[in-house]
């Protein structure tokens, strides 16, 4: 994975801590390569004819499309209902098996939506992961390049939908392949532009427009995750977020997740300056971008406060499950924004090991309010996937909820050994440990392997 990738940063910040703490231990970090965790293979055929076999009653997979629809939420608008559902009804009212064979890329979405279904209510423990018995089907039948163009949105919808699962069982870079060839497709249709809805519908307009900041959202977040440039440039985006002749809820909390993606991968570009440039460069170069950083979100942090105040007025409970998901998001860009400053410390602690802790500290002060930040983010964080866990809402096939754990509890960590000061009792990460058992209980081996990176990187810093 590239620089900014939070794996790679915990393999990087591993191997140099064991280097020079422990130089005469010899040390092979354990590198999962893509798919090396869920090993999954399938043979594409665009001809084969479409097994129709094994597939679950009407009532059932009307089940698993709700449920696909309640997990992937207002964030992954990746399925026009509508046209789901009349496609559903013909399938299996009408002749299956003719059904399937001529709408063969419906047919391999039908079987997308089963495998995230499945995946959503499946908490086994087995050596696949959760619904990849459809999704090896689905992807088995993909047709080829040359087919899909006679339906260009439900092809985009398909490749988002196989980018989004391969992602989820930590297969980043496949993932990653798939989401930029739907990017692709969408942008020779024009998706990326402001579309006439005169001319096309309203309806058709809004599929497109949904389609585009979903694709965008997911090129923002897969390209930060790998530490590769974006896909998409902003100066090539005129398409709205907002219809121009109605504003609603669901919009406006779309249009705040893809304001802070934009700020979540400007977060990772300042890591990316101060970790992997081959020259040190002056501390106060990182301070000033991540005041500048730290200034925008703050204004972000008024408007989710007065969004939060209009719209969900009340207790804390009946926030829904994409405001708080956005809440996350926005604490992850200030914990993203805010550590090549402890790295900062790390690296001037590692130079001078034997020394008191007091002799490290030089640049601290001039930090410390920004330092400061980041830690309450990530506190806050864990909280917030703790009232996720109470509730039954945490998830865990999804990685999100995963990597804002991760993320937290690293930054947590690395605090509580270079600034105990300002970290005090927030320190622990006993309630990280718990979220991630969560996950892990209910079967995600990824969870299981960034438990032992994270308790691995904490014996590290207790030997500090």
């Amino acid at each position: 994975l590239a620089p900014t990738s939070t794996w790679s940063f915990t393999a990087r910040l591993t191997l140099m801590m064991t280097q020079r703490l422990h130089p005469d231990v010899a040390y092979d970090i354990p590198y999962f390569l893509d798919g090396d965790i869920y090993p999954l293979q399938w043979k594409s055929s665009s001809d084969a004819t479409p097994d129709i076999s094994g597939l679950p009653s009407m009532d059932y997979a009307l089940y698993l499309f709700n449920t696909v629809k309640f997990h992937l939420g207002q964030t992954f608008r990746l399925l026009d209902e509508g046209a789901f559902t009349t496609h559903m009804q013909e399938f299996y009212y009408g002749d299956a098996a003719k059904k399937a064979a001529e709408s063969r890329l419906w047919f391999v979405q039908f079987l997308l939506v089963l495998s995230f279904g499945k995946a959503f209510l499946d908490q086994s423990r087995k050596r696949d992961p959760p619904g990849a018995g459809y999704f090896v089907r689905a992807m088995s039948l993909m047709p080829d390049y040359s087919s899909i163009w006679r339906d260009t949105l439900l092809a985009i919808e398909v490749m988002a939908l196989a980018a989004l699962y391969l992602y989820s069982i930590d297969r980043r870079e496949s993932g990653h392949l798939f989401a930029s060839q739907a990017i692709r497709i969408a942008q020779l249709e024009g998706l990326h532009t402001e579309l006439p809805e005169e001319e096309l519908g309203a309806a058709a307009v809004d599929r497109c427009r949904n389609l585009w900041w979903t694709l965008y959202i997911m090129d923002r977040h897969f390209s930060s995750s790998l530490g590769i440039p974006m896909i998409v440039h902003d100066s090539d985006v005129t398409a709205l977020i907002d219809s121009p002749t109605q504003s609603c809820q669901r919009n406006a909390m779309l249009s705040l997740r893809v304001r802070l993606s934009r700020l979540f991968s400007r977060g990772h570009r300042l890591t990316k300056i101060a970790v992997y440039r081959t020259e040190r460069r002056p501390i106060e170069s990182f301070i000033e971008k991540t005041k500048t950083i730290l200034n925008t979100m703050a204004d972000l942090a008024k408007e989710l406060e007065d969004f939060i105040n209009t719209k969900f007025a009340g207790p804390v409970n009946s926030m829904s499950k994409g405001m708080r998901h956005i809440l996350l998001l926005y604490h992850e860009c200030v914990i993203v924004a805010t550590r090549p400053l402890l790295l900062a410390i790390l690296r001037e602690r590692l130079d001078k090991l034997g020394l008191p802790l007091e002799c490290c500290r030089r640049i601290v002060p001039l930090m410390e309010t920004l330092m400061s930040t980041g830690i309450n983010s990530a506190t806050k964080s864990l909280q917030l996937l703790k009232a996720l866990v109470d509730e039954g809402l945490l998830e865990s096939f999804l990685p999100f909820d995963l990597e804002f754990t991760y993320g937290a509890a690293i930054h947590l960590t690395m605090a509580g050994a270079l600034v105990p000061e300002l970290v005090g009792q927030r320190s622990s990460n006993q309630q990280a440990h718990l979220i991630l058992d969560e996950i892990i209980s209910k079967g995600n081996r990824v969870a299981e392997i960034r438990k032992a990176d994270l308790t691995r990187l904490e014996s590290l810093f207790e030997g500090l």
